[in-house]
């Protein structure tokens, strides 16, 4: 199912208030998980709430940080690590959410992670799978990539 890029940015909205109000994102990413789970999100859906969670905290930052405005050096150094924050997240959430809106990397990721599971149950009926994997993971894939890059 093809989601609209509005209800993407609603669920970035949805998840950048809901951690504002209750300043928790790990309450908000844990229901999230936990409605994701249950099949009342899909993927879609829950990535932009999640994204938004992160973006949320920027509001904590900055409470906190104003909690020292009648001490300037403190206030001064709390701001300044507020911001830090607020910028990174901000910068997270300009880079990543027009990749994911338009390439869903995030929902093939979590497909192909739940598919480890999978690859799992197979690890248990053969000792030489993990060890293809393994051999695969730690050393093919990054030497191939090493290799690409130059």
């Amino acid at each position: 199912m093809r989601h609209r890029p509005e209800s993407r940015f609603l669920g970035l909205f949805i998840g950048i208030l809901a951690t504002s109000l209750i300043q928790s994102s790990s309450a908000v990413t844990s229901i999230t998980v936990g409605l994701a789970a249950g099949g009342a999100l899909d993927i879609q859906t829950a990535i932009p709430i999640i994204m938004g969670s992160n973006v949320g905290t920027t509001v904590t930052n900055t409470l906190v940080a104003a909690g020292h405005i009648n001490r300037p050096g403190e206030f001064r150094r709390a701001f300044s690590a507020a911001t830090l924050d607020d910028v990174f997240n901000l910068l997270a959430i300009l880079i990543l959410f027009p990749l994911q809106l338009y390439t869903n990397f995030l929902g093939i990721g979590s497909s192909l992670l739940a598919q480890g599971l999978i690859l799992a149950n197979y690890t248990s009926r053969s000792k030489l799978i993990p060890f293809v994997y393994i051999l695969l993971v730690f050393f093919a894939i990054p030497l191939a990539l090493i290799y690409l890059v130059r």
